[in-house]
């Protein structure tokens, strides 16, 4: 939307005159051409800049989805993005990827890089919630609950299975593992 200028000193452009039909007052108010146009201007006076404005609307001839998209995109600045893989990596192909997006090369140096290695038994216990490396807590937590109603035991038909069991067994010491090593 195109705001009124304050009565200022500031010098106005010369030789500017009111785009309004039939007005041919000085210009002093540059307002945008169209939607479309947003950089390209036109000059208004006062009287007819604020006519302008009282009328304009950005979104006057877009669809519903036209402005749905305009929000969506609203929310990140209008900035392009690129959508992260679903897909779990391994920690350190997923710090070379970060990097070589932010420079645009591999860096040299990076496997010396003292990584803390993440103990066998937790490596177990994150396979035994079919999770990787990168798992947050959060993500913990909410599969370790997904797993432990699947296979609990009063979730079971009558007579339950022996292997539904010794699953719900591996998946609760799995998670107390994890969590006590996050405590750490």
């Amino acid at each position: 939307m195109a705001k009124t200028k304050k009565e200022s000193t500031v010098a106005t452009p010369s030789g500017q005159v009111c785009a309004w039909a039939g007005c041919r007052r000085e210009g002093e108010y540059k307002a945008p051409r169209s939607r479309d146009k947003l950089k390209e201007h036109v000059w208004y006076c006062l009287e007819h800049i604020r006519l302008f404005n009282a009328s304009w609307d950005y979104f006057k001839d877009a669809s519903a989805s036209d402005i749905e998209a305009f929000q969506r995109e609203a929310v990140i600045g209008h900035r392009p993005t690129k959508r992260i893989s679903g897909q779990a990596m391994p920690y350190m192909a997923w710090i070379r990827s970060r990097l070589r997006e932010l420079t645009g090369e591999d860096l040299p140096g990076l496997d010396e890089i003292d990584i803390p290695k993440v103990p066998a038994k937790i490596r177990k216990a994150l396979r035994a919630l079919d999770l990787d490396e990168t798992a947050s807590r959060a993500e913990i937590k909410k599969r370790y609950k997904a797993l432990a109603k699947q296979h609990h035991p009063d979730a079971q038909p009558k007579g339950g299975g022996q292997a539904s069991l010794t699953r719900f067994h591996e998946v609760a010491e799995a998670y107390q593992a994890l969590m006590a090593y996050m405590q750490t």
